[in-house]
């Protein structure tokens, strides 16, 4: 359990109903990650529940979104729009409640749109991200699980794309001991030269793993190249086969139809087949015919299913490339 979370929550309020609202002391808003159901997050359950045992009048509201994987981060921005419009609605319904976020991206994207010094802003008393991609080395509010300072120096994996969390929030200020609140978390006393080196060793590891994962990216893509290339060559087999089947010499019946209009056989004793686009076929042919059309359609489609493998492979080499890159500058620029 992390003291300094749980000591930002500690002091107790009656709870109170404003407008048909329950108001609390202090209302815990839960961002799960990506790929959890609705629901409160399997990494914040357990400390949610402690809380929830050691301070009074404590409510919990789960970030209502698509934890859906979305390059486009459009889920993302569901989920702030939700935790921003809980917020809002406190503010009218219940004045005095105080907030605690706790996520990752999500959570990110709402410290951006709240300034500390605004009326959101001010009611956010709280904020815990885990797995943050922003994550900005020697802040000073950086914290690992135990409360200590082992990932002071990391770097998080999206760092330099513009949705750091403001320096306005690490600015803050706002912290009363005993009862540290918002981000202002002072550092414990460390020498800056063995910072320095466990943030080297830090981000040379970030690049080590970088390097990895783009090793493995690029053996998939070498594998789904090789899978595109056999599917491939399977289509263009099946499409020739059946072309050059419906280009063949049309078959003629050998007699005549009958008074009653019924197509006879042939002389070979092969019945001829009318409709379902096989007219002009025995009924040899159209099963032939038949057998080939789905070899064909399933051929495509596993030709369509290794094209899409292919794309995702390159994707996935891409995003390891640019990792790599800003990896191998973020360790350049320590200079060591």
């Amino acid at each position: 359990m992390n003291p300094i979370f749980l000591a930002a929550l500690q002091g107790a309020a009656m709870v109170s109903v404003v407008a048909g609202a329950t108001c609390y002391d202090h209302l815990i808003i839960d961002t799960r990650g990506t790929g959890e159901l609705q629901g409160t997050s399997i990494g914040f359950a357990a400390i949610i529940d402690q809380v929830k045992q050691s301070v009074p009048n404590v409510g919990v509201h789960d970030t209502i979104y698509p934890a859906a994987p979305d390059v486009t981060q459009l889920t993302t921005l569901v989920g702030a729009y939700d935790i921003g419009q809980t917020i809002q609605q406190g503010l009218k319904d219940c004045p005095n409640q105080l907030y605690s976020l706790l996520g990752a991206t999500v959570t990110n994207e709402v410290l951006q749109k709240y300034e500390p010094t605004s009326v959101e802003g001010q009611a956010i008393e709280a904020v815990l991200l885990i797995g943050n991609p922003y994550h900005q080395p020697l802040k000073q509010s950086n914290r690992d699980e135990d409360c200590g300072n082992s990932t002071a120096g990391a770097t998080g994996a999206l760092v330099g794309l513009g949705l750091d969390i403001p320096d306005a929030w690490y600015e803050t200020g706002k912290s009363q001991p005993p009862i540290p609140t918002k981000m202002d978390i002072p550092m414990p006393d460390a020498d800056p030269s063995s910072l320095l080196t466990k943030l080297h060793q830090t981000r040379q590891a970030q690049l080590n793993t970088a390097l990895a994962h783009k090793t493995t990216a690029q053996a998939r893509l070498a594998t789904a190249s090789a899978a595109f290339c056999l599917a491939d060559e399977a289509n263009i087999t099946a499409s020739t086969q059946l072309l050059d089947f419906k280009a063949g010499p049309p078959q003629k019946p050998t007699t005549s139809r009958s008074s009653k209009g019924k197509t006879q056989a042939n002389a070979d004793g092969s019945r001829w087949v009318d409709g379902k686009g096989t007219e002009g076929m025995t009924e040899g042919q159209s099963k032939r015919f038949r057998a080939l059309k789905r070899a064909q359609k399933l051929a495509l489609r596993e030709f369509e299913k290794a094209a899409e493998e292919v794309v995702q492979a390159q994707e996935e080499v891409a995003v390891a490339s640019i990792r790599v890159k800003r990896a191998t500058r973020a360790l350049e620029e320590l200079g060591v």
